[in-house]
């Protein structure tokens, strides 16, 4: 009978600093690998007003996996799971890459803010075939 691993990885973000914009790689992807899915669940949410949005993608689409949300609690809400549906993830089973590469979070500051955002931040790959 053949089966799959499929693996969730999961990684926490918070902006180092809330006045700036800034992109994180989160994940490392290797040549063989197949992003299933992605989802993101704010932690903490970052002050009232338009702190500014966060985004999952890579290097081909910085909003590929997830689209730019809000992470405060009225926008997002604090526990309630965002699901991915980028452009990455609109064709049948994912993405399957072929070079190595990164899955990257996106800060893009707006105006406002406080509190630091904390999200968390999961994908799950399966190893298609080994590179």
């Amino acid at each position: 009978m053949a089966f799959i691993n499929v693996m969730s990885r999961t990684m926490l973000f918070t902006p180092a600093v809330v006045t700036t914009d800034e992109t994180k790689a989160l994940f490392n992807v290797h040549k063989g690998d197949r992003v299933l899915w992605a989802s993101a669940i704010v932690q903490v949410a970052a002050s009232v007003g338009q702190v500014g949005t966060m985004s999952l993608g890579d290097g081909t689409d910085v909003a590929g996996f997830i689209a730019a949300f809000t992470p405060t609690a009225a926008s997002a809400g604090v526990g309630v799971p965002i699901n991915g549906a980028g452009a990455l993830l609109a064709t049948s089973g994912g993405k399957l890459y072929t070079v190595d590469d990164t899955v990257d979070v996106v800060f893009d500051y707006t105006s406002g803010g406080v509190i630091l955002p904390r999200v968390r931040f999961i994908i799950a790959i399966v190893r298609e075939y080994a590179a």
